[in-house]
This record gives structure tokens, C-alpha cells and sequence, in this order.
């Protein structure tokens, strides 16, 4: 699949990328869907997305509203039935989406009714359930599916789901696409005392199919980086810049909303970054 960009009403630009194009430029560039403010950027035409990340928790207007990414913000890590991959497997066909994602995680159901029992959930059975999960899955989805690394949670997530060893273990076992998210690499390597950049290194990035981007941040009561989906900072374009010499992503998500001014700063620096 070759990324083309998002056609808006009255955009008579093709969608394909011309073969003189550099690469950097044929990767998408995506935002969060659902929010005034990409919608007022979109409309007035002061910047320009390819795709609009979005997910189940949206309105069937919203789904339709635009080329999407779809993202489930869901866990894998748990042994999901036939209903519950069939539900996503329709959300799935009921949107023009190129992949669908999902979070490396364990599922909600599981977290919420059994902790503290997930702090003691064996690294090899998790490893499994998450491969079982999303094998049976992928044989019914019309898409590529794409596994999303989380950042440590200390209520209910074990240290190893956030194990660069885990995550390729489980991508590589499945069969399925990395979806990288910098932030969570960032605090996970926080936490785990290490570079950045070692850590993202030792991810199947061989497999890398999308990227999220926002700013994480500095708890000011313990000094522990946190995922706040804040404005991004030099450290993190400069992290993106890094993969993206050692990757080919298809497309890059910048995942903030709060601020008009500040997402549209963001937007034109990732068009920058990406060669438009």
C-alpha cells in the first residue's frame, strides 16, 4: 500500500505519490479525530492531515467523517471470544481504514475485577493470550492489525508489558505490525533507567507501521516522566527523527487536542519534518 494524502471537499489533488517524491514525504500525517479544533484547522484550511485517528468510543458521524486510522483502545492480553473479535471485525469493515490498532495490554475486564491478581499474571501466559487474541483476530480481519507499546501503569500493568523483549515476542508471534508510540517508549525507558533510544532500538521496528507522537512530561510530586499528551518538545522531534532515519512508517499520529494554536504549531513542524 502506498499512502496518498486525504482528499478534502473541493481537493482535486490526486492521492497518489509521485515516484520524484522523497519517502519522508509519502508518509502520512495524522490527528486525533473528535476534536473542535482539528475540525476548525481542517475548514479553514490552515493546515492539511491525511488521515484522522479515530476509534470506537466516536459517533458513526464521526467514523465517516474523514480517510481514518482506526484505533481500539483496548487490551489483547486476555483470552477475547468469538463476539468480542466480531465486534471489531465490523467497526473494522464499517470504516475505509488501511489498518486497525490496539493497545499491548491487559484487558479491561481483567484489570478492573481482578487486581491486584494482574501483578501476579505469569509473563508467559500473558505473551500468549496476547498472540492467541490477536491471531484470531487478524484470520478474520480484512486489514493488517497493529499492536501498540504501553507505558508502565503502577496499578495493574506487570513490568514486562512494557519489555521491549515482551512486545517483539508478542509481534513476532502473532505476526501482526508495531504501532510505536514515543511518548510510552519514553516513559517506559524512564522508568526502566535507560536511553530513549536504546529502548525503541531493541522494538521490532522491521515491523513498524504507524507512529504516535505527543509530549510527555515530569510529575512535579516524584520527578517520574509521565504520559500527558502535552505539546511536543525538541526531545521528542528529535526522537522521531531518529527512527524515521532507521524506519519506513506509514504514517505518523500526532495524538494532541487541547489547544488550537498549539496543534496547528505541531501540525506545520510534523509537514516540516515529514518534507512537505
Amino acid at each position: 500500500m502506498v499512502p496518498g494524502p486525504m482528499r478534502r471537499k473541493g481537493d482535486a489533488r490526486g492521492a497518489r505519490v509521485s515516484e520524484g517524491e522523497d519517502r519522508m514525504s509519502a508518509i502520512w500525517l495524522a490527528a486525533n479525530g473528535g476534536n473542535e479544533h482539528i475540525e476548525a484547522l481542517l475548514a479553514s484550511g490552515a493546515v492539511h492531515v491525511d488521515r484522522i485517528k479515530v476509534g470506537s468510543w466516536m459517533s458513526d458521524v464521526q467514523l465517516a467523517a474523514h480517510p481514518v486510522l482506526l484505533h481500539i483502545s483496548r487490551g489483547v492480553i486476555w483470552p477475547r471470544g468469538g463476539r468480542w473479535i466480531a465486534e471489531q471485525v465490523r467497526l473494522t469493515r464499517q470504516v475505509d481504514a488501511p489498518w486497525a490498532s490496539v493497545h499491548l495490554d491487559i484487558a479491561l475486564p481483567y484489570a478492573i475485577y481482578r487486581w491486584p491478581l494482574t501483578a501476579l499474571l505469569p509473563r508467559a501466559l500473558a505473551a500468549r493470550w496476547a498472540v492467541r487474541t490477536l491471531r484470531r483476530w487478524m484470520a478474520q480481519s480484512p486489514v493488517p492489525l497493529l499492536a501498540e507499546n504501553m507505558p508502565p501503569w503502577k496499578r495493574d500493568r506487570p513490568a514486562y508489558v512494557v519489555d521491549p523483549a515482551f512486545i517483539t515476542r508478542v509481534i513476532e508471534g502473532a505476526g501482526c505490525g508495531l504501532l510505536l508510540d514515543l511518548a510510552h517508549a519514553r516513559v517506559s525507558a524512564h522508568r526502566r533507567e535507560q536511553p530513549a533510544r536504546d529502548y525503541v532500538a531493541r522494538l521490532p521496528l522491521d515491523r513498524l507501521t504507524e507512529i504516535h507522537v505527543s509530549g510527555p512530561r515530569l510529575s512535579p510530586a516524584d520527578d517520574r516522566l509521565l504520559d500527558a499528551h502535552e505539546p511536543l518538545q525538541e526531545e521528542d522531534y528529535a526522537l522521531l527523527a531518529w527512527v524515521l532515519e532507521r524506519a519506513q512508517p506509514q504514517a505518523v499520529t500526532l495524538e494532541y487536542d487541547r489547544d488550537r494554536a498549539q496543534l496547528e504549531t505541531q501540525l506545520l513542524r510534523l509537514q516540516a519534518v515529514l518534507g512537505r
